[in-house]
């Protein structure tokens, strides 16, 4: 029984589990936040009596276009599908060409910069 579950729940895969959902979930999360503060903005109040015509100060005032239940239901679909995104593209390993790109990048901006820090020093 131990070497079933030790064979189930190895050290990579736990980690790599953790990862995937951890950064989909907290991706996720983030782009559905975000996508609610698309639906609101913020306006100075008017003068009116309330403020003394303009002599208090003017208070920035939330103005919002939709229902809250709208822009709740829209976060949420948004953020799952952003979720889903990104765990489809660590299941199929699509992430490994961008990867391998900035790895290729971050190396030539290296070697450039040793090239070019000896051709000053010269």
């Amino acid at each position: 029984m131990k070497k079933v579950v030790a064979h189930i729940f190895t050290k990579d895969k736990m980690v790599s589990f953790l990862v995937n959902e951890m950064l989909g979930r907290f991706v996720g999360f983030v782009i559905g936040m975000w996508s609610t503060s698309l639906f609101s903005y913020y306006v100075y109040e008017k003068k009116s009596f309330k403020n003394l015509f303009g002599l208090a100060g003017r208070k920035k005032v939330l103005v919002s276009t939709t229902p809250q239940w709208l822009q709740m239901v829209i976060s949420i679909v948004i953020g799952f599908i952003i979720l889903e995104l990104i765990n489809y593209f660590f299941k199929h390993k699509l992430y490994l060409p961008i990867w391998e790109f900035i790895k290729k990048y971050i190396q030539k901006e290296k070697i450039e910069e040793v090239e070019s820090g000896s051709k000053e020093i010269v």
